[in-house]
């Protein structure tokens, strides 16, 4: 199994909030697995992927309040511990990304 470095984009009533990511660990074979998995929502008991990001926003954004997520990068962790970015929506602009 390949590991996943997966970073979701959170959303409020139909805006996202740019600079508020949550990356989560995600293992699948490949990366047509990984979108099987992330489209079930399950992934390892006892949480789901829902469930991780609640809890990795109460840690770390102050309980921020959103009502949807959805994945904007996935990178493979590789052997030397980099990760490799794999695919990026690139309808979704980071902010340290230029426009032009």
């Amino acid at each position: 199994m390949k590991k996943y470095l997966v970073n979701f984009v959170l959303g409020f009533e139909g805006e996202f909030y740019n600079e508020d990511t949550v990356g989560l660990d995600i293992f699948a074979d490949n990366l047509e697995d990984l979108w099987n998995v992330l489209e079930t929502d399950i992934d390892n008991p006892p949480l789901t992927i829902s469930e991780r990001i609640e809890e990795m926003v109460e840690k770390h954004l102050g309980g921020l309040k959103y009502d949807t997520f959805a994945p904007v990068q996935i990178g493979e962790h590789l052997e030397d511990n980099s990760v490799e970015v794999r695919w990026t929506d690139e309808s979704f602009r980071f902010d340290n990304e230029s426009t032009h």
